[in-house]
């Protein structure tokens, strides 16, 4: 069942005229002009393209778009000093970016289709490519006609939450993690085959291409025509039979990698004391959510993957039932350093699983708690688990 729209921002819910092509031209030279006059230095425009190039590439769960963009931008002038820079590049987002909403157009109904999806429930998530920062991101909602309050989505992403971009699996599969929901549970729409229909393909999701009249719709797109098309389609309650798509093998990697990088999202920039907070008596500490994660996926990796893979059809007791709150001392623990020996643990497992025949994934076993499974059936159990 349907419960989260992935709904794209470019072209799906804002219009671009030419093409987007009058927007990246005064946004580049904007862009440039702003910059040089308060740091002095000129080629800002250029280094901004160099550095957007450099971002879509990547496939690191433990660097944000924003930190890859930053680095690769400031060899434009290596010295300008980092606040400086940090300072300036984002005054023009708020001061100068603005200048750009003449170059864009509402489309009609947006505003009212993102209400109606809210109103039955679904979650609603901004799905734009996280090229831009939050403050362009915001910007762009509002000449959209939308309301730019993060609460009124369950996820808006950006170059500050998000460590993949589009077309890869993992930018769907970080945004499913953090919502907690599979991707057969959500339906991306978006006006881009490549970025938004073939890539949500690839990850399991329905797909509806927003597109103009008289043009060959693909057989990869599970619905597609305007977006007042689609707002009709929920309305008839279209999204309440679509049947579930099936887990592939092609999945797996990217997912078990964008469980890392939502881990990392989540507990960035949280103070050390909260480490060792507990929300409630009975409720883990995010230390030992942390510490559970990494011996799990220890656990997981030898006493089920790999007996799946050397043994013929084994029987697997289940995990070892871990320790509950507050049972074990982990005072002399640093939750950044158990974070990082989760993530060396999750690597060593996605490089076992990139090793292995594709036929392996059909190796059956036998649990103790679930009865018959295969070596798929466990590696998706371990990404919802991270969940």
């Amino acid at each position: 069942m349907i419960k989260a729209i992935l709904l794209d921002l470019d072209d799906t819910l804002l219009l671009y005229p030419e093409g987007g092509k009058v927007f990246v031209q005064r946004y580049v030279e904007l862009f440039n002009d702003f910059m040089e006059s308060r740091l002095g230095v000129s080629g800002w425009g250029h280094a901004m393209l160099e550095a957007t190039r450099e971002v879509t590439t990547g496939l690191d769960p433990v660097r944000r778009i924003q930190d890859v963009f930053m680095e690769r931008f400031r060899a434009a002038a290596p010295d300008v000093p980092d606040a400086e820079l940090k300072r300036v590049y984002q005054t023009f987002y708020t001061d100068a970016y603005p200048d750009l909403e003449v170059t864009t157009q509402h489309v009609p109904g947006a505003p009212e289709l993102v209400e109606g999806l809210r109103n039955r429930g679904f979650d609603v998530i901004i799905a734009t490519n996280p090229i831009y920062p939050a403050a362009a991101i915001k910007q762009r909602l509002i000449w959209a006609g939308l309301d730019p309050v993060d609460g009124q989505y369950a996820r808006i992403t950006n170059a500050e939450n998000s460590h993949f971009t589009k077309p890869h699996p993992h930018y769907f599969e970080e945004i499913m993690a953090h919502i907690s929901l599979e991707p057969y549970e959500a339906i991306m729409v978006g006006d881009s085959l490549r970025n938004d229909i073939d890539a949500g393909v690839r990850t399991g999701m329905t797909t509806y291409w927003v597109h103009e009249p008289g043009v060959d719709v693909p057989e990869s797109a599970d619905a597609s025509g305007s977006l007042a098309d689609f707002a009709t389609c929920v309305a008839q309650g279209w999204l309440e039979t679509l049947p579930s798509k099936l887990l592939e093998p092609a999945h797996i990697i990217p997912r078990l990698t964008a469980s890392i990088a939502a881990l990392h999202g989540t507990v960035h920039g949280i103070p050390d004391r909260f480490w060792n907070q507990r929300p409630d008596p009975k409720e883990w500490t995010p230390l030992e959510v942390v510490m559970h994660l990494k011996e799990y996926e220890l656990e997981s990796r030898h006493n089920a993957l790999q007996m799946i893979v050397t043994q013929d059809n084994p029987f697997i007791r289940g995990a070892t039932l871990p320790p509950q709150p507050g049972e074990r001392d982990l005072s002399g623990c640093d939750g950044w350093e158990v974070v990082h020996q989760f993530v060396q643990e999750r690597q060593q497992t996605i490089a076992y699983l990139e090793s292995l025949p594709a036929d392996a994934w059909n190796r059956p076993a036998r649990h103790g708690f679930y009865g018959p499974t295969t070596l798929l059936d466990m590696a998706a159990i371990l990404t919802r688990h991270d969940q």
